[in-house]
């Protein structure tokens, strides 16, 4: 679904970066990532310095090394661009709150802050990309699919399904050029302006069931109370799998109903882990830790009051 490193971190609380692609070793699609997941900054830093760096059996590896500090220097003065993702789908309260959470707490750091909607959508894109995305060597989980279907889950099956027999070079261009376009608006709002990086929600809302679309009835959200059924919209993530040389990181903001943490994204210029990781040491600095006393999630069960 692009996002299996930021979704469970802001699901659960925890700091999860996605380096750029090629900063840790991994296959040679450009949409793919790995990285760490920790309860705090320094052990996913420290996780992160041991995983990063060229390795000799992977040629999608960059070199030289880069080393990730455990220390960064204050946040004040930096300038942040704020991204609601209105255009990717409706928002729950909780989310909305922790937005304006994140604004503040950046302002307290002496952010500059400046709100602006980079028409990131979902209608239309994000079809787009899941073509380009599973015309690639990913798209095998089509004959893996067609082979065993009982052995996937229902979510699979119908990504899979939705986009079979309509695949190849032409869906890759199209990806490409999705990509160019915003790469190009990123480019020439954000980083060419003086910006030092994006924040926009992680999730649109943390209610969505643990064992959510492994059944055809388990696929549903909870957005402001009201069951959201047959949705993907919900997920600002796959846009940064499309642009897979930008550093993102989920950081955890709050907890909110039922115990269900809040995160958002942080998002450096292209191959510029270090600056994205200054707005999160900074945030780091300013948030309350989730993991004491009973704030647990809730596993039993969402009941959005």
């Amino acid at each position: 679904m692009g996002g299996s490193i930021r979704i469970p971190s802001s699901q659960c609380g925890l700091y999860g970066f996605k380096p750029p692609f090629q900063r840790v070793a991994t296959s040679e699609t450009s949409y793919e990532s790995l990285g760490p997941m920790a309860r705090n900054l320094t052990d996913m830093l420290l996780m992160q310095n041991v995983i990063s760096g060229p390795h000799p059996h992977a040629h999608s590896s960059l070199r030289p090394k880069l080393d990730y500090p455990l220390e960064y220097a204050p946040a004040s003065g930096m300038r942040v661009v704020i991204d609601h993702a209105r255009g990717i789908g409706p928002s729950d309260s909780e989310v909305n709150q922790a937005m304006q959470v994140t604004i503040s707490r950046l302002k307290e750091l002496g952010c500059e802050v400046v709100v602006k909607d980079l028409q990131f959508k979902y209608q239309g894109d994000f079809p787009i990309w899941a073509k380009g995305l599973l015309s690639t060597s990913l798209g095998m989980m089509i004959e893996a699919a067609a082979e065993h279907p009982d052995d996937i889950t229902p979510y699979v099956r119908e990504f899979v399904n939705k986009f079979q027999g309509d695949l190849g070079p032409r869906q890759i261009s199209e990806a490409e050029q999705l990509q160019s376009q915003y790469q190009r608006r990123i480019q020439d709002e954000v980083f060419t302006t003086g910006f030092d990086a994006i924040v926009m929600p992680t999730m649109l809302t943390p209610f969505v069931p643990a064992d959510w679309y492994m059944t055809n009835e388990k696929h549903f959200v909870y957005i402001n109370g009201k069951k959201q059924k047959n949705t993907w919209a919900f997920m600002a993530t796959w846009i940064w799998n499309m642009l897979g040389r930008y550093p993102v990181m989920n950081v955890p903001v709050q907890v909110g109903k039922e115990n269900m943490p809040l995160g958002i994204q942080i998002i450096g210029n292209t191959f510029d882990d270090l600056t994205c990781m200054r707005l999160a040491a900074g945030l780091e600095k300013v948030t309350p830790p989730l993991f004491t006393g009973n704030l647990k999630p809730n596993l039993d069960g969402i009941k959005v009051r």
